[in-house]
């Protein structure tokens, strides 16, 4: 997608935005035989992904909740309010998560790279890892907080949110 196609878009109305939405999730839905879960965080955006797609395609569509232990329970009051969502744990928790792999840093990528460059006997594993880690940094100089880090201050005009639906 262009840039000047993505300001086309925002500047769609309400409906048109929904109607889109529905074709490309139903077109999604076709191509793997309706064998689909919404990913459910309990936030705005996955609620809202949730409701058009229960509301305009199948109305019994599942969702999965994983619950980190790191949300706050007003969120996870709220999922367990919502009908038909599995609510499903990591296998580890944080604290085994930073004893095996590290501190997340700017993102769980760069984290990979520094685990790879400290953990490996290849000299040229370790090279690239590091060169790695140190063009994540300079690809993502901030972390948004709404986002997961997930955004690209630097470059094109990214959202602060994204909601998946995924294969079961």
């Amino acid at each position: 997608m262009t840039y000047e196609d993505l300001k086309q878009r925002q500047s769609w109305t309400l409906e048109q935005k929904i109607d889109h939405a529905v074709t490309v999730v139903s077109s999604f839905m076709e191509k793997v035989q309706g064998k689909v879960f919404v990913s459910y965080s309990g936030g705005k955006d996955s609620l809202c992904t949730l409701d058009i797609i229960r509301r305009f395609i199948d109305r019994d569509i599942p969702a999965v909740f994983c619950n980190t232990g790191n949300e706050y329970p007003e969120v996870v009051k709220f999922v367990r309010q919502t009908e038909n969502v599995t609510i499903i744990r990591p296998e580890l928790n944080i604290r085994q998560i930073v004893e095996k792999y590290g501190f997340p840093l700017i993102s769980k990528e760069q984290s990979q790279y520094i685990r790879q460059a400290k953990h490996t006997h290849s000299e040229k594993l370790s090279n690239s890892a590091i060169h790695c880690a140190s063009l994540a940094s300079l690809l993502r100089p901030g972390i948004c907080f709404m986002c997961n880090g997930l955004t690209n201050f630097k470059s094109k005009p990214s959202s602060h949110s994204m909601s998946y639906i995924g294969i079961q």
